[in-house]
C-alpha cells in the first residue's frame, strides 16, 4: 500500500464527508463512497452531474479527484489543490444519468488522504444512515462481497412487508465468472452470518453475468425457502432490533471462481417500530346503504398493515397474490390487499371509504382515472387516512405514494345480498356465494351463480370452465396456485359475466378464454393476470368464435396482453373453415400495461379475422416495452396496438409450437381502433409504445385497418409520419406474396426491431391513417 503523505506544520490531511444531498429526481439510495479525502458534500445537480465540496488541506501538490458510478469511474483524477480553511468544489463533465427506478452509488473519491476512518456517510431515501468502509486496494484475482444491503421501507413497523436488495461488489481485479451469483439473506440469523440453511432464508439468483473489477451490482429477493416458500417480502416482526445477513455466492461450488469466501458475508440491523393503531375512527358517513364483511374470508390470509371502513364499517381487507415479473419468471410473486364490499347506488347518496395503513402515506391516487375520484389525506389526532367517496358500482384500484405495488384492490359491487335475502329480480335459489365467504374450488361455473364471495383456485389446470347459458356475477375469481387459464369455454355460448372479477399470478394465468364459443358478453369486470386478460381463439373446440362483446371493464395486464385475439387461431386444425369475427372491446381502461400491447391480434393459423372492434379505450400507464434496458429485467413489446399474421416462431417472443397447420396462412381484415387514449408511457425506445401491422413471408393478408383518434397526452397528428416521429412503429407489406415481396422506399421510423424484416417491407397505400390522433 502507498506510504501517506505528511504536510507542512506537521499537519495531516483529515478531511470528512458530512452531508450528501439530493434534488430534482425522486428519492433513492446514494452512496458517496471516498478515501476520506475532504468530500464534505456530494450534490446532484439536476439529472446530469455531480458536485463536490472540498475542504482542508491537500499540500501543495494537490491531491487526485475521481467520480465514480457503480464502482466505474466516469471521470477523473482531476488534480486539485485545496488549502486550510478553504472550500474547492469541483464538478464533474461526464454525464452521470440519474436513474428513476434502479439503485446507483454516486462515488467521489480523493486520494492521498491520511484518515480513513470519517470519510463516508450513506443517504438513504433522504436519510444518512451511518458510514461504509473506504475503498480497498483490488485484491488479486474475484473477490466477491456484500458491501450493502437495502430494504424497503427504509423504517419499517411490525407487520410491513419488508424487500431486500443486496449489493454485490467484485472488490478483485479479476472479472468473475458467467455463473450465477446466487445470494441467500436470513433475517435474525442464529449462526452469525454463516451460510446456514436450516434457519431457512429469502434468495436472489437473478444476476448470472459476471461482474468486473470494482463493478457493484444490485439483486433483489427473488423467493424463500423455510419457513415458507415462495415469498419475496419479509414481514416485519416484534419491534426493536433484527439482523439481517446477506450472503453471496452461497452454492457452496465457488462456480463464481472468489478466491476469499471468508468475506462473502454482510450482516446490518433493521429496527423496526412499533406499528400504529389500525383503528379507524368514525367519519363521515356520504349516507349510502352499504354491505361489508368485517371479519370473514377464513380461506383467506388477512392483510395485518392495512384497515378500511365504508361509511364507519369495517370492510375486511385480505391478500391475495400477484406477480410483479416483466419477463418469464415465476418467483416474483407478491400479494396485494383486497376489499369487497356492495352498494346500493342511490342519487345524492355516497359511500365514504377511510383506509388507514401502518407505514406512512403522502399520497394516494384511485384508479381508473375516469372514475373522478379524488383522494385527500386526512389526520386527525396525529393519525393520517386516506378518504374518498363513491357514488357508483365499478372496480377501483388505490394506489399510495405513486407505487403500484401494493395497490389496494376495491372491488364495489351490487347489493346481491339485498337482492338475495328479498328475492328482488329473482335473485334467489341458484348458486350464492355471500359477501365474506371464500370457496375453495369451483369444477365450473353453470346457471346462475352470483354474489359478493370468493372463490380460489384449488390447483387446477384451467381453474374453472363456463358452460351455455351460465349468468357469472360479483364473483372474484383468486389464483392461489401455479396454474394456466382461470376461466375457459370450449365450444360454448350465449355466457355473461358482470362485475367480475379476476386476480391471477400463475403461468399462462390467461383471465378468461374464449375458445370457439360465441356471444359472450362480459361487462362490468375487473382482470390482472400475468398473461392475457381477455383471449380469443379457435383451440381444441371445434367452432368458431364470434359475437364477442367486452364493455366497462378494467384490465390490469402483468406480463401479456390485455385485450387479445390469438395466437393459436385453429389450434391443430380443429375447424375447417377457422374464423374469428364480430369481436367489440369498448368503453374499457387499461390501469396498467406492464409488458406487451393492449389491443393486439396474433393470427398464428389459417384463421380469417375481421370484423373487429376497439371503441373508447383508455390506456392510463403504458409501460409495455420497459424492459430495463438490459434485456434481463424483460422482454416485452413497446406498442399499444398490434396486428400480426405471421407464424409462430417468426417473432422474437413467439414460439413455433403456437403455429399448427404447417405453413398455411389466414388473413386479417376490417380492423377498427377508435378514441383511444394513452394518458402516460415509459419504455426502452426513447418513443411512445405504438403500432406494429405485419404479414408473414408465408402469404396471407392484413388489409383495411383504419385507426381513428388515437392519442398520447395532448399533442395531435393526423397523418402516418407524425406518428412514426412520435410512437415506436413498425410496418411490413399489407399484401404479401410468398416469395415475392415488392419493393418499397423506406419509411419515416423504420427499423429492424421486434420482427421488422428489413428495408424494402412496410406499409402499403391501403393502409388507412385518415383522422389518427396522437397525444403526448
Amino acid at each position: 500500500m502507498k506510504k501517506r503523505k505528511r504536510y507542512a506544520a506537521g499537519m495531516f490531511l483529515t478531511l470528512a464527508l458530512t452531508v450528501l444531498t439530493w434534488f430534482n429526481v425522486k428519492p433513492k439510495i446514494v452512496q458517496a463512497a471516498g478515501s476520506d479525502a475532504g468530500v464534505i458534500s456530494v450534490t446532484a445537480n439536476g439529472d446530469s452531474t455531480v458536485t463536490a465540496t472540498l475542504y482542508g488541506y491537500s499540500g501543495n501538490a494537490g491531491s487526485d479527484v475521481s467520480f465514480y458510478r457503480d464502482g466505474k469511474r466516469v471521470e477523473g483524477p482531476v488534480r486539485v489543490s485545496v488549502m486550510a480553511g478553504k472550500r474547492v468544489k469541483v464538478t464533474s463533465t461526464a454525464a452521470i444519468v440519474l436513474d428513476d427506478e434502479d439503485v446507483h452509488y454516486y462515488t467521489v473519491v480523493i486520494s492521498e488522504d491520511d484518515n480513513w476512518s470519517n470519510n463516508n456517510r450513506t443517504l438513504v431515501r433522504g436519510k444518512e444512515e451511518g458510514g461504509t468502509k473506504p475503498p480497498v486496494d483490488p485484491v488479486n484475482g474475484i473477490d466477491l462481497v456484500v458491501s450493502d444491503i437495502i430494504w424497503e421501507p427504509a423504517n419499517p413497523v411490525t407487520g410491513d412487508q419488508v424487500a431486500f436488495k443486496a449489493v454485490i461488489t467484485n472488490q478483485g481485479d479479476v472479472r468473475s465468472n458467467d455463473v450465477k451469483h446466487g445470494v441467500r439473506f436470513y433475517v435474525d440469523n442464529e449462526a452469525a452470518g454463516k451460510n446456514c440453511a436450516s434457519e431457512g432464508f429469502y434468495w436472489s439468483d437473478e444476476q448470472k453475468q459476471g461482474i468486473d473489477p470494482g463493478q457493484s451490482v444490485v439483486v433483489s429477493v427473488g423467493g424463500s425457502y423455510l419457513p415458507a416458500t415462495g415469498q419475496t417480502e419479509w414481514t416485519a416482526g416484534a419491534p426493536g432490533s433484527h439482523t439481517v445477513t446477506a450472503y453471496v455466492d452461497d452454492s457452496g461450488t465457488n462456480a463464481t471462481g472468489d478466491v476469499n469466501t471468508g468475506n462473502n458475508y454482510l450482516t446490518k440491523t433493521i429496527t423496526v417500530g412499533q406499528a400504529p393503531s389500525l383503528e379507524i375512527p368514525e367519519g363521515p358517513d356520504g349516507g349510502a346503504t352499504v354491505y361489508t364483511a368485517a371479519n370473514a374470508y377464513s380461506n383467506l390470509s388477512m392483510a395485518q398493515n392495512i384497515a378500511v371502513t365504508v361509511n364507519n364499517q369495517t370492510s375486511a381487507v385480505f391478500l391475495t397474490e400477484v406477480n410483479n415479473a416483466r419477463y418469464w419468471d415465476w418467483r416474483w410473486k407478491d400479494t396485494t390487499p383486497t376489499t369487497i364490499f356492495e352498494l346500493k347506488e342511490e342519487t345524492g347518496k355516497s359511500a365514504t371509504v377511510r383506509i388507514k395503513m401502518t407505514s406512512d402515506v403522502s399520497s394516494a391516487v384511485v384508479r381508473p382515472l375516469s372514475s373522478g375520484i379524488t383522494a385527500k389525506i386526512v389526520a386527525e389526532n396525529g393519525e393520517k387516512y386516506v378518504q374518498f367517496d363513491v357514488t357508483e358500482c365499478g372496480n377501483y384500484t388505490v394506489e399510495f405514494n405513486g407505487k403500484s405495488t401494493g395497490a389496494l384492490q376495491l372491488f364495489v359491487n351490487p347489493p346481491y345480498s339485498e337482492w338475495h335475502n328479498s328475492n328482488v329480480n329473482g335473485y334467489t335459489g341458484d348458486t350464492y356465494v355471500g359477501l365474506g365467504e371464500a370457496w375453495v374450488g369451483v369444477p365450473g361455473f353453470g346457471g346462475h351463480v352470483y354474489g359478493s364471495g370468493v372463490v380460489i383456485n384449488n390447483g387446477n389446470a384451467p381453474a374453472t370452465s363456463a358452460y351455455s347459458g351460465a349468468k357469472i356475477e360479483g364473483i372474484t375469481l383468486l389464483n392461489t396456485h401455479d396454474v394456466s387459464w382461470e376461466v375457459q369455454m370450449q365450444g360454448q355460448s350465449n355466457i355473461t359475466f358482470d362485475y367480475f372479477h379476476i386476480i391471477a399470478s400463475g403461468s399462462n394465468s390467461d383471465g378468461i378464454s374464449i375458445q370457439g364459443s360465441s356471444w359472450i358478453t362480459i361487462t362490468n369486470s375487473y382482470i390482472r393476470t400475468w398473461d392475457d386478460c381477455v383471449v380469443l381463439k379457435n383451440q381444441y373446440s371445434g367452432g368458431n368464435t364470434h359475437d364477442v362483446t367486452v364493455d366497462r371493464c378494467v384490465f390490469w395486464s402483468d406480463l401479456a396482453q390485455a385485450m387479445e385475439i390469438g395466437a393459436e387461431t385453429n389450434k391443430y386444425g380443429c375447424v375447417g373453415d377457422p374464423r374469428i369475427y364480430n369481436a367489440v372491446f369498448k368503453n374499457s381502461t387499461v390501469i396498467h400495461a406492464f409488458h406487451k400491447p393492449a389491443m393486439s391480434i396474433h393470427n398464428m393459423d389459417n384463421a380469417q379475422i375481421y370484423a373487429v372492434t376497439w371503441e373508447n379505450i383508455a390506456v392510463e400507464d403504458a409501460q409495455m416495452g420497459n424492459n430495463g434496458g438490459d434485456g434481463v429485467n424483460g422482454d416485452g413489446w413497446p406498442l399499444v396496438i398490434d396486428i400480426t399474421n405471421v407464424l409462430g416462431g417468426e417473432l422474437p417472443g413467439t414460439a413455433s409450437s403456437w403455429s399448427t397447420n404447417g405453413n398455411a396462412r389466414g388473413s386479417i381484415y376490417d380492423i377498427t381502433f377508435k378514441n383511444i387514449q394513452v394518458a402516460s408511457w415509459k419504455n426502452d425506445t426513447g418513443k411512445a409504445p405504438g403500432v406494429r401491422i405485419l404479414n408473414s413471408e408465408w402469404g396471407g393478408s392484413v388489409t383495411n385497418v383504419k385507426i381513428q383518434n388515437l392519442t398520447y397526452g395532448n399533442t395531435k397528428v393526423t397523418d402516418l409520419n407524425t406518428l412514426q416521429s412520435i410512437a415506436h412503429c413498425q410496418f411490413t407489406h399489407l399484401d404479401a406474396v410468398p416469395g415475392s415481396w415488392p419493393s418499397a422506399t423506406q419509411s419515416s421510423g423504420h427499423d429492424n426491431s421486434y420482427g421488422c424484416r428489413g428495408s424494402n417491407y412496410h406499409a402499403s397505400e391501403n393502409f388507412d391513417t385518415n383522422n389518427l390522433t396522437i397525444l403526448e
